[in-house]
């Protein structure tokens, strides 16, 4: 059964349009993963959506996401060692 719509905000008319329906066997996570990877950067798109389309309820709102710090942490003088499996100040 399909549960989510997938919506996205022209930035010049304002009139939402659907962009994918989802089944309800997909998690929401998952959308949203996908959403910020496939259609986030839409040109001319101002925002973007998902909907629980038997409730009416917006899951998730791209204009109201809280972003991750990109940095998380890293550290540009240490590297990542492939072969050990780890970063080189950790072996």
């Amino acid at each position: 059964m399909t549960k989510y719509s997938m919506d996205i905000l022209d930035a010049e008319t304002r009139e939402w349009t659907s962009l994918a329906l989802f089944s309800d066997a997909l998690p929401e996570d998952e959308i949203i993963g996908m959403a910020l990877t496939l259609w986030l950067d839409v040109s001319g798109a101002d925002d973007l959506a998902i909907i629980n389309i038997e409730t009416g309820e917006v899951v998730w709102n791209a204009a109201n996401r809280e972003d991750d710090d990109p940095d998380w942490g890293y550290n540009e003088d240490m590297g990542f060692d492939p072969y050990l499996g780890c970063y080189t100040d950790d072996c």
